[in-house]
C-alpha cells in the first residue's frame, strides 16, 4: 500500500470537541482499510487566506499532517467524507513519494573525469545498488 500523507484544518474548537473531531477522521481512514502511522499536531494558526466552508467564514484554525498507508480505491470515498465534516475547514490527501538513496553509501561519489579504476567502482556501486531495488 503506498503511503500518503493527509493535511487537516479543523476550525477553532474546545479541547475535548477537537480530540472527538480528530478521533473521527482517524476512524474514517481506518474503517477504510488505512493504517494511520504517524499524526502531528502544528497548533492554531491563522489561515494564510479567509477559508469559506458551510457557510461560516473563518482566520483560524487548528493544523494537522496524519501520514497513513492506504488502498488507492479509498481516497476518493475517504475525501468525500472528509469534506462533509462540518468541524474540517480543508482537508488534503498527497501521496508521500519514497526517497532514493545514493547509489555510493559507504564512500563520497566520485564527480568529474573517471579514472578506469573510479569507472570500475562505480559499476560495482550501480549494480549493488540496482539489486536493492
Amino acid at each position: 500500500m503506498p503511503r500518503y500523507e493527509m493535511s487537516v484544518i479543523y476550525r477553532i474548537l474546545e479541547r475535548p470537541e477537537l480530540v472527538k473531531a480528530i478521533k473521527r477522521t482517524s476512524e474514517a481512514v481506518i474503517e477504510r482499510g488505512g493504517i494511520i502511522r504517524s499524526m502531528e499536531n502544528l497548533g492554531t494558526r491563522q489561515l494564510p487566506y479567509k477559508m469559506f466552508k458551510h457557510g461560516l467564514r473563518y482566520q483560524n484554525g487548528n493544523y494537522f499532517i496524519v501520514q497513513f498507508d492506504s488502498p488507492t480505491k479509498i481516497l476518493t470515498n475517504l475525501s468525500e467524507h472528509l469534506h462533509l465534516d462540518l468541524d474540517i475547514i480543508r482537508p488534503r490527501i498527497l501521496r508521500m513519494e519514497e526517497e532514493i538513496s545514493r547509489p555510493c553509501k559507504h564512500r563520497a561519489c566520485d564527480f568529474g573525469e573517471l579514472t578506469p579504476e573510479s569507472r570500475e567502482r562505480l559499476k560495482e556501486d550501480l549494480k549493488t545498488f540496482i539489486r536493492q531495488l
